[in-house]
């Protein structure tokens, strides 16, 4: 949902910013927004004027229901320009991240959460982001390409609300090899009960970002999270544990 939908509050993450956005106030949360900017807490939202936006919702979405992701969008039309927003919300999938060659049935829901529905998220994301970006085709990362490296160098994992495993992975595409070739570096984050602890390495190899990033020249950098008492699905934190407890 929308910046702070869930208010420190557990009870409204897991109510109205997933099942029931009718109680999303969108131009309350415009407000705190541009209240929290003036804190210094975050960036100045006039930096996202230029930022291009896909958002991508199934129709059969039980988990985050379509009309969350519409509140979204109107939350986003007040600081990003239509033009830069990119929608798809007509698919028939549950929730799941979505590709064009693997995964469960579009409709499944469940584990890894990653379902084949004829439409890769992850080309139309990087296209809509950068533009210039041609479809994998028959193209296939390269498996030695993904390397994994110490996450524990920017976190202090034994701090309980940081919630991040000490490993993470790099997939960098064949053309990047090379220290002297400019690669755009794209961040793609697992989704709750999608890290590395939960299904491996699933989420970082059949995702679709590798494929595409191996044609477009793209350096993805997969962060991990790890489970813990205040974030037991291993979420990066959308909702709650790290503001509520700290």
């Amino acid at each position: 949902g929308p910046f702070y939908c869930a208010q420190d509050n557990a009870y409204i993450a897991i109510n109205a910013c997933m099942l029931l956005p009718d109680l999303i106030n969108v131009p309350y949360l415009v407000s705190i927004t541009h209240a929290t900017e003036l804190t210094g807490t975050i960036d100045p939202v006039s930096e996202m004027r230029g930022d291009r936006v896909l958002l991508v919702s199934g129709t059969k979405d039980t988990v985050i229901v379509p009309g969350v992701m519409q509140k979204l969008l109107e939350y986003y039309e007040n600081f990003v320009h239509a033009s830069d927003i990119g929608t798809e919300f007509k698919i028939p999938a549950e929730h799941a991240m979505l590709t064009d060659n693997y995964g469960n049935d579009c409709s499944y829901v469940g584990k890894p959460f990653i379902n084949n529905c004829n439409y890769s998220v992850a080309y139309k994301a990087l296209h809509h982001i950068y533009g210039d970006v041609v479809p994998a085709t028959s193209s296939k990362a390269n498996s030695a390409h993904l390397l994994e490296f110490d996450q524990s160098e920017f976190f202090a994992l034994s701090d309980e609300l940081v919630s991040m495993d000490e490993t993470g992975y790099l997939y960098v595409p064949s053309a990047c090899q090379n220290s002297s070739k400019a690669c755009r570096l794209h961040i793609a984050l697992h989704g709750c009960l999608m890290s590395r602890e939960v299904i491996g390495t699933t989420f970082v190899k059949h995702a679709g970002y590798n494929q595409v990033a191996e044609v477009n020249d793209i350096i993805v950098l997969y962060p991990q999270t790890h489970s813990n008492a205040l974030n037991p699905y291993s979420c990066f934190d959308w909702y709650v544990f790290v503001t509520f407890y700290n």
